[in-house]
């Protein structure tokens, strides 16, 4: 570099130093989170993230933040227990089929809060839901939905787990069968009437009695004790191909809307706050 580049740069320091906006800080005031000179026109802003430098040696951070995605009440509950206040909100959102705590929201429309502290409970629906949820109103072979009556069992209540399984066995051994009719029995029952065909001739005539509803009790979402009482009504159509098999739930909103707010009735009892309708708002 020449005597004469030296001299230049020198000018220009010298100018930047006696023209830059500065403030002091002593040791008893606030320490600050930004420091910023303003360089003398067609220069620039210089400025200094002192918070983003500093944060990583503190001994703990200056507030809590962040979202954390629980999947079952009590744990939510848990973490709202340590973390969450009377100035905390809580939303429900059904679409969304969320619950989510703003643990630091505003104390009052004078007292602003950060609202970047969240916990959600992300609510997914059991296997047991969605298995008779994705066979809803769908018909399907003989040996599909014995297959299905028998995975889930557990859940019936009438007829028994019993009867439905034998029920199923019935389906699985008249798969070969030619259904021809059925009809309505006075106990509510369908018959299903069937002419079984061996080596290409006709062979013995039989009967397959069905209920017209089946009477279910399912868990609606994992790590949620809540359980709802469901009907569904027996559907079937005979068709040259075979039998096929299925049943239509009933109000399944209505009882979907029922659990859900069993659900903010319970956490309700359980939180300071009550549980609003609504998705959680973002706070600038």
């Amino acid at each position: 570099m020449t005597e004469i580049d030296i001299d230049n740069v020198k000018t220009l320091l010298d100018a930047g130093r006696a023209h830059a906006l500065t403030e002091q800080f002593s040791a008893e005031s606030e320490e600050p989170s930004l420091l910023a000179k303003v360089i003398p026109a067609d220069y620039k802003l210089a400025s200094l993230d002192i918070e983003r430098l500093l944060a990583p040696h503190r001994d703990t951070p200056r507030r809590v933040r962040g979202t954390v995605t629980l999947t079952d009440a009590t744990s939510w509950l848990a973490y709202f227990a340590k973390h969450g206040s009377p100035a905390s909100e809580v939303y429900g959102d059904v679409r969304a089929s969320t619950v989510t705590a703003v643990i630091n929201a505003p104390t009052d429309s004078l007292t602003p809060g950060w609202g970047d502290h969240r916990a959600i409970l992300a609510l997914e629906h059991s296997d047991a839901w969605r298995a008779w949820t994705d066979h809803d109103g769908k018909l399907t072979g003989q040996e599909t939905f014995a297959e299905h009556l028998e995975a889930r069992t557990p859940d019936l209540i009438d007829p028994t787990a019993a009867d439905m399984l034998e029920l199923a066995q019935s389906f699985q051994a008249t798969k070969g069968v030619t259904f021809e009719s059925g009809t309505r029995l006075a106990s509510g029952q369908r018959r299903l009437q069937y002419l079984e065909t061996i080596e290409g001739r006709a062979g013995q005539r039989g009967q397959l009695d069905v209920p017209t509803q089946i009477a279910i009790r399912v868990q609606v979402w994992r790590g949620i004790d809540i359980a709802v009482p469901m009907t569904a009504r027996f559907r079937y159509r005979i068709a040259p191909g075979g039998l096929a098999l299925g049943y239509v739930l009933d109000r399944v909103d209505d009882v979907l809307d029922a659990a859900w707010q069993d659900l903010l009735g319970d956490l309700t009892s359980a939180l300071p706050v009550p549980v609003l309708a609504g998705r959680a708002p973002t706070y600038a």
